[in-house]
Parts: C-alpha cells; sequence; structure tokens
C-alpha cells in the first residue's frame, strides 16, 4: 500500500519513536505534579530519540524519493504525536494530587465549593503551582485557572446569579525597612513591600452553570 517503504529502516524507527513518545506522555503527564524531577529525566530521553528519528526522516524524505514514491511517510508519522498530544488533557487539568475543598461563603444560593489541586510541585527549588475548580457537587465542576502559591492568587465571589473570578499577582516589590521598638530601642526591620495587580477578571452565571451539568 505504501509502495514498500513500511520495510525501511526510517519507516520501522519513526513508528517506534512516535510510539514511544505518546507512550511516554500518557504514563507521565500526570506524575508532573509531584515527580517531575524523575519522569523530566525519562521525557528527555524519549525527546531526543524523537528528535533524532525526526531529523534522519526530514533528511530520507529528499534522498529516499527515487526509491519510495511515499518517502515522506516517516515523516508525517513524526508528526502524529504532537497533534495527538495537544488534543490530550493538558498538565494544568490534573486531578491526580488534591489539596484542599473549602466553602465558598457568600450570598449564593446553596453550597458551593473551591477545589484545589497540586498540578507542579515545585518541592525546595520553587513554589508549587495549583488549579482550582468550583463546583456544586452536583450539577457542575468548573475549571477557574491556575495560580503560583508564593506570587498570585485567585479571588472568587458571589454576587447574586454572577461567580466573579480574579487572578490576581504581586507586582512593584520593593524593600522597606521599618523601625520597630523592641526592649526600649527602635530596631530596623526590613519587610517586602508589594502591590496587588489585577491579572484577569472572568464573570459566570450560577444558574448557566448548573444547567450544563459539566464536569471539567
Amino acid at each position: 500500500m505504501l509502495n514498500g517503504i513500511q520495510q525501511s529502516e526510517n519507516f520501522k524507527w519513526s513508528v517506534a519513536a512516535a510510539a514511544t513518545a505518546i507512550l511516554a506522555y500518557v504514563v507521565t503527564w500526570r506524575f508532573y505534579a509531584m515527580w517531575w524531577f524523575i519522569v523530566f529525566f525519562i521525557d528527555l530521553l524519549v525527546f531526543l530519540l524523537f528528535l533524532i528519528v525526526s531529523l534522519s526522516n526530514i533528511i530520507f524524505c529528499f534522498t529516499g524519493r527515487k526509491k519510495f514514491k511515499y518517502a515522506f511517510a516517516p515523516v508525517c508519522i513524526s508528526v502524529s504525536p504532537f497533534c495527538m498530544i495537544m488534543l490530550a488533557p493538558s498538565i494544568y487539568r490534573n486531578k491526580s494530587y488534591h489539596k484542599r475543598t473549602s466553602i465558598l461563603n457568600n450570598s449564593c444560593a446553596g453550597h458551593l465549593y473551591l477545589e484545589t489541586y497540586c498540578v507542579y510541585g515545585g518541592g525546595a527549588l520553587s513554589t508549587d503551582m495549583d488549579a482550582l475548580y468550583l463546583t456544586d457537587s452536583v450539577n457542575f465542576r468548573k475549571y477557574i485557572g491556575t495560580y503560583d502559591e508564593e506570587d498570585e492568587m485567585i479571588s472568587v465571589k458571589c454576587k447574586g446569579d454572577s461567580i466573579i473570578v480574579e487572578k490576581k499577582a504581586k507586582a512593584d516589590q520593593t524593600f522597606k525597612i521599618e523601625n520597630v521598638p523592641l526592649k526600649g530601642k527602635a530596631e530596623a526591620i526590613p519587610y517586602v513591600a508589594y502591590k496587588i495587580k489585577k491579572l484577569n477578571k472572568r464573570v459566570f452565571s450560577l444558574k448557566d452553570l448548573r444547567e450544563s451539568h459539566e464536569f471539567e
């Protein structure tokens, strides 16, 4: 069907590399939240294999045209993992590591909850990245967004039928010194001062969310 190209080494290696790349993503993506420092090296090795095979396929696409009618087939196979991974769930939608569930206390009718999941664990090197979901546990679960625990925050407020979501971040950080009286003497205490910058604002209809019956 492919004019014998499936017997070529490039075709076989492209199939093997594509299958390995897809398998590696399927197996490792959900572990990036807490074990990224391990799975990173696994994915790096897979990426290097995939890159070498892809470059070889590009060269083969030109050098193998005289011998094979479909010399471009290995290149097409190399592209396929990118297409499949782009359609796959993002690591930011990973709900494998639940951190907490809190009640949204406001004027909305009925109970609403905020579910927090860790999607990237920084460990000792950096801070965690969390994903936030809004749910009533019965009719819907809405993905709100992600935020860095140290420098960002997401506020969720309810006003009538409107759910108001604002993402904010620390900005214009400066070091200041304040003289604080300690034991009868003034001690210079350094501290970091910053302003809160609003990054974006979204408004959802609570009625529409409940009628959607969608669980993200």
